[in-house]
């Protein structure tokens, strides 16, 4: 007998459920843009969304930050960037990768729908138990960004007001998990790692 604990169907409708998710992290990204910058958020996100890659992404803010504040928020914004770098690789293996139907013949026998890395020597998997975290991941540093945007308006209005502790130094939180490694014959008997709480 075979157990299923996943089927394409369900893979795929949660593959919708994180894309959404990394969606609206980027979303806050262009509002963050443009309060930075100062401008509507139609021109904000046309820039935000022409610079395709998350480092490049990442440089464009630290830049920004560093010539309006100077210093002030690279702790804040380094932790940012480390966390919206894992999420990208994250996001990307719910894209990219294709599904497939893992089958253990361990006595009772179990059959579950993952996606696997399709470039050739390449390991990893991700499954349907991934999308939970993974939004919790994106709700988390979404709502971070979103509370930083609030704050740079406040400066922009009050140049002097103090920053709250939490945007001068390293975020504390969720930390996105990395992608896993396809299993072995040999380590098969723990349960997939998930993003800490």
């Amino acid at each position: 007998m075979i157990v299923t604990t996943g089927n394409t169907a369900d893979l795929l409708t949660g593959i919708g459920i994180a894309v959404r998710a990394y969606t609206q992290v980027e979303a806050s990204q262009s509002r963050l843009l443009s309060v930075l910058l100062g401008i509507d958020i139609k021109p904000a996100s046309a820039i935000f969304f022409s610079v395709q890659n998350v480092r490049s992404r990442n440089e464009l803010f630290n830049t920004l930050l560093t010539q309006r504040f100077d210093d002030r928020f690279t702790k804040f914004w380094e932790s940012c960037s480390s966390h919206l770098q894992r999420l990208a690789g994250v996001r990307n293996n719910f894209v990219h990768w294709h599904p497939y139907t893992l089958l253990r013949m361990d006595g009772e026998g179990t059959a579950e729908t993952r996606l696997m890395n399709p470039m050739p020597g390449r390991t990893g998997r991700a499954s349907v138990a991934d999308v939970e975290p993974f939004q919790k991941d994106c709700s988390y540093i979404k709502s971070g960004l979103d509370q930083f945007a609030g704050h740079l308006v406040v400066l922009s209005q009050n140049p002097e007001a103090p920053s709250p502790d939490k945007f001068v130094q390293l975020i504390r939180g969720r930390t996105p998990a990395d992608p896993q490694p396809l299993p072995n014959a040999k380590a098969r008997k723990g349960p997939p790692r998930s993003s800490q709480a």
